[in-house]
């Protein structure tokens, strides 16, 4: 937002309809002059509090500590085409789906009948798309 307003707060609000994680992109520009930029909320009888201020158990956290999960070994080995038949094979434990049509949405997929392991052989249509993905547990 720029007012070139110089050096004074120029609060704004928004609501986020739920406790969570949301991104907020700070942008700073000076334009002359001198500059400054602070990043702050209110508190009680309009106190500011600094964004991520320790000593401010009131103060708004803007990270979050993120523990990462071990990562999966999942993924597709092979794909092979004969007598009209294709077999998919992978590594790993997880849940193959699939999908006639992509649209983006999550309902786009269901799981293969029976949830088969690897090796999986099915025929090759004559007519249309399939497309095939690996879901971890």
């Amino acid at each position: 937002m720029d007012r070139a307003a110089g050096a004074r707060d120029i609060p704004f609000a928004f609501i986020t309809p739920e406790s969570g994680l949301y991104p907020i992109r700070l942008v700073w520009y000076q334009g002359g002059g001198g500059g400054n930029l602070e990043f702050f909320s209110y508190g009680p009888n309009n106190q500011k509090i600094p964004i991520n201020d320790r000593t401010n158990p009131n103060a708004i956290k803007a990270y979050y500590n993120v523990v990462t999960p071990p990562q999966l070994v999942l993924q597709f080995t092979s794909a092979t085409v004969s007598g009209g038949m294709l077999t998919l094979t992978w590594t790993g434990t997880g849940t193959l789906q699939e999908a006639s049509n992509l649209t983006g949405k999550t309902s786009d997929w269901s799981t293969v009948q029976g949830s088969p392991a690897t090796p999986y052989t099915t025929q090759i249509r004559t007519t249309g798309q399939k497309f095939y993905r690996l879901v971890g547990p």
